[in-house]
């Protein structure tokens, strides 16, 4: 009865907003549905947990995000994508931003996954992609200029410039100055970044 509740809450959730869905997240809490997603979170199958995350994601349990960020350094790329996700939906600055201390590398699957979610999320509090350039993990930085030239940030060139004359990396060079070039010409400007 409990998961059938539950599933009925996400799926009402999902198509209301405002005092609808400020009601559906008022009664998953005082159910103590948010509890059965808690403990989600502590099972030793990845799927059980990633619907933990899910769940809670859904109804902006802003609380559980300390929590989302620990499970986005996961190894499981499934489990490390849904985490993340999560955390971009309800703290999008702060779910950004978390990313550029990530250890683990993001292959292009998981980058586009995240670059899915930026773009399907609220851009206006999206802040600080350009933290992501100032990483020490490359897959980082590839994910932050493919977010930058995604979502056509021009007001971000200045940092992707930085990153061109800053970084010593050759994969990182190409990809920063073929962003640029996208950056300048999508806003109408003659110059164009020359490749050495």
């Amino acid at each position: 009865f409990r998961n059938l509740m539950m599933e009925s809450i996400l799926n009402l959730h999902q198509n209301y907003d405002g005092t609808y869905a400020e009601n559906l997240e008022n009664f998953y809490m005082d159910s103590g549905l948010i509890n059965d997603s808690y403990k989600k979170l502590n099972s030793e199958h990845w799927q059980i947990k990633c619907k933990g995350i899910s769940e809670l994601a859904e109804m902006n349990v802003a609380e559980a995000f300390g929590a989302l960020v620990k499970m986005s350094k996961s190894s499981n790329k499934i489990l490390t994508i849904v985490a993340i996700n999560a955390c971009i939906k309800l703290n999008g600055s702060n779910g950004i931003r978390h990313l550029a201390r990530h250890k683990h590398s993001f292959d292009l699957w998981t980058q586009l996954n995240i670059l899915d979610a930026l773009k399907q999320g609220n851009l206006a509090h999206i802040q600080g992609l350009e933290y992501l350039l100032t990483s020490k993990n490359n897959s980082v930085v590839s994910l932050g200029l493919k977010a930058i030239s995604t979502l056509n940030l021009s007001e971000k060139a200045t940092f992707v410039q930085e990153l061109i004359d800053e970084t010593t990396n050759e994969e990182i060079l190409t990809e920063a100055k073929t962003v640029l070039n996208r950056l300048i010409v999508q806003n109408n400007r003659s110059f164009k970044y020359e490749f050495q």
